[in-house]
């Protein structure tokens, strides 16, 4: 594998772990989705495509921590 390749599949399991982590810490009750990289596809747009599915997490994570906060 050459270094590029390798740089990109460990930046793609990176990304697809954190979005696991964000997923159990939100709904700890529903198993995760499995994500897991796809060696034939390291392209740019993939990495585009769970970054942006990160980043919805984070922001979903966000506005759950701020309303589980709220007294009743």
């Amino acid at each position: 594998m050459t270094q590029k390749k390798e740089e990109r599949v460990r930046v793609l399991q990176e990304v697809t772990s954190q979005i696991q982590r964000i997923q159990c810490e939100i709904w700890p009750a529903t198993p995760p989705m499995e994500l897991s990289v796809n060696e034939k596809d390291l392209t740019q747009r993939k990495l585009e495509e769970l970054q942006a599915q990160l980043q919805s997490l984070q922001k979903e994570k966000v506005g759950f921590v701020k309303f589980t906060e709220k007294p009743w």
